[in-house]
């Protein structure tokens, strides 16, 4: 039936739409449309998106759905003592609300406690999620404590090729 003959309870609230509203809302800024259209598997990756955007969509689940547009380190504090003053006023606005970040960063915790990012958990409370493309020619982590996000992403800048023999083994 045409949409608009389905209850609008009964309509999908996971449409690739909805999910590239979310992505954005959280931080993405990659392009996530394929000639014009997003794609139903934009949520399992199938899009190529960059680290910096997701540690930033990770780092709005952490900071209980609040965005903080990401601003690059000018400047390092030496063992001298002299400190950085130009980081200027992080821009920062909510986005989800509290509840739902709480929601998914539980489900994200119990990922590094039962799931696929086990191996990445390290005694303090902390969420994530791994991920590979097809092939293994692209490997992700990307978490985040309570105060600090990051992602990790292993692969080839010059295009997807399979990570099948990495010092021996396959990613």
């Amino acid at each position: 039936a045409p949409a608009s003959d389905v209850a609008p309870d009964a309509r999908p609230d996971a449409t690739p739409d909805a999910v590239a509203a979310m992505a954005r809302k959280l931080g993405v800024r990659t392009p996530l449309d394929v000639n014009g259209a997003y794609v139903p598997a934009m949520g399992l990756g199938s899009i190529a998106v960059s680290p910096l955007d997701m540690a930033s969509a990770y780092a709005t689940l952490a900071a209980g759905g609040m965005y903080v547009e990401p601003h690059a380190i000018r400047r390092v504090v030496l063992a001298s003592g002299k400190e950085d003053t130009g980081w200027g006023t992080p821009k920062r606005r909510r986005v989800v609300p509290d509840g739902l970040a709480a929601v998914v960063t539980e489900i994200l915790g119990d990922n590094m406690l039962y799931g696929t990012g086990t191996r990445a958990a390290f005694g303090r409370p902390a969420a994530g999620k791994t991920g590979t493309t097809d092939d293994n020619a692209d490997a992700w982590f990307v978490g985040y404590t309570p105060d600090l996000a990051t992602a990790v992403w292993m692969g080839y800048t010059r295009g997807e090729i399979p990570m099948t023999n990495v010092h021996g083994i396959s990613v």
